[in-house]
């Protein structure tokens, strides 16, 4: 009776390890583990704005103050296209704003698809519903993980962790409106399971 439930358990060890082909246990430092961590940290490779390309429509005015102060820094030019007319049954247009940005942004614009990284939505505000436009992505900051001494990855077959000091650099006005800092330094850790495939 032992010997078949040692078997079993043998068999069952053998199985499992299998399944997990080549699993070593592995700890990175250095360069090795800033390359790691790119890969499991959704904060890379940077953060970005999603703003309107031309039209902005929203069933409210309160958008104006915003717009007035990019305007002011020369980060892009407004009007309203048409305003709000209310129908007889009382309901009424949403206001459409004409955007144009400046050239000044240009080489922070996003051209790609946007997979990774922060995205805060015009400035981070929240608007009624009714909001809405089609989207264009400006860059607006960096994250660059510091040389430290307590920067490590670590691996097993079933977990990882890791743990690294960052910075966050604003590059532009758009990215310091947002609230990104010009500069600041943060811990990042996280410890999870992985699933053998």
């Amino acid at each position: 009776m032992m010997k078949n439930i040692f078997c079993a358990m043998l068999m069952a060890a053998i199985l499992y390890a299998c399944k997990i082909p080549d699993c070593k246990e592995y700890q990175l430092l250095g360069e090795e583990a800033k390359a790691a961590i790119r890969g499991y940290d959704s904060t890379f490779p940077y953060t970005v704005i999603s703003v309107p390309d031309s039209l902005l429509e929203t069933g409210t005015r309160d958008v104006e103050p915003l717009l007035d102060s990019m305007a002011q820094m020369r980060l892009l030019t407004w009007s309203l296209a048409d305003s709000a007319v209310h129908s007889p049954a009382g309901t009424a247009t949403p206001y459409r704003y004409t955007i144009r940005w400046t050239d000044s942004l240009d080489r922070y614009r996003v051209t790609a698809q946007v997979a990774h990284g922060e995205v805060y939505v015009l400035m981070n505000r929240r608007y009624p519903k009714g909001f809405h436009y089609s989207n264009r992505y400006y860059l607006a900051g960096n994250v660059s993980i510091l040389d430290d001494d307590s920067l490590y990855v670590r691996r097993s077959c079933v977990w990882v962790q890791y743990k690294y000091f960052y910075k966050l650099d604003s590059l532009n006005a758009l990215g310091e409106l947002t609230g990104l800092k010009r500069y600041g330094k943060f811990l990042r850790a996280s410890s999870f399971e992985i699933k053998p495939k």
